[in-house]
């Protein structure tokens, strides 16, 4: 979908279905489809020069594409997953670190909240407790940790939504938590 779609109440959640339900191949090329049209929906915010910067910049230059590089994407631009310590960390360490970008980000804030809104950044930014596509493809690439997932965002987030909510502790989303 592209930016400002019109939008049915669930189209979010219906897109959310659909890119959970991607082959792990494919789901590399959408998340890393969905930081590229974020860089242009906010080319003057997110300048490779600013990727060290901030975490709105690592994300989309570095983190996703990095994901998406280690789920077997075959198509990153020259200036993609560039940042060694980035790059160079395990899939553990890079699982924490995305979960620091999606959760301190200021991205957010930049787009429309409105329900209508399926631009590839609303998608991208999406609420991890609401399916986020960046943390469900971390979870094909370093299933959630229970041993140490204070220091997990995402997994902290989840189970606190999931316990909140009165449903099983959980530590990933899927679709049928929505239900």
């Amino acid at each position: 979908m592209d930016r400002a779609t019109p939008a049915t109440p669930s189209s979010m959640s219906t897109e959310l279905v659909r890119i959970y339900r991607l082959p792990t191949r494919w789901l590399a090329e959408e998340i890393l489809r969905l930081a590229r049209r974020t860089r242009e929906q906010f080319s003057d915010r997110l300048p490779a020069a600013n990727r060290n910067v901030n975490y709105e910049c690592s994300l989309v230059w570095d983190v996703v594409p990095e994901v998406a590089k280690r789920l077997g994407s075959r198509s990153l631009g020259p200036l993609e997953a560039c940042d060694p310590r980035v790059s160079g960390c395990d899939n553990f360490i890079l699982r924490e670190y995305a979960g620091i970008c999606l959760t301190f980000s200021s991205l957010r804030r930049w787009v429309n909240q409105s329900a209508e809104d399926l631009s590839a950044a609303a998608i991208l930014l999406h609420d991890i407790t609401e399916g986020n596509p960046v943390a469900i493809a971390l979870d094909r690439l370093q299933p959630p940790d229970n041993s140490t997932s204070h220091q997990d965002l995402i997994v902290r987030q989840m189970r606190q939504w999931s316990r909140a909510r009165g449903l099983r502790e959980t530590a990933a989303w899927r679709p049928d938590l929505e239900s």
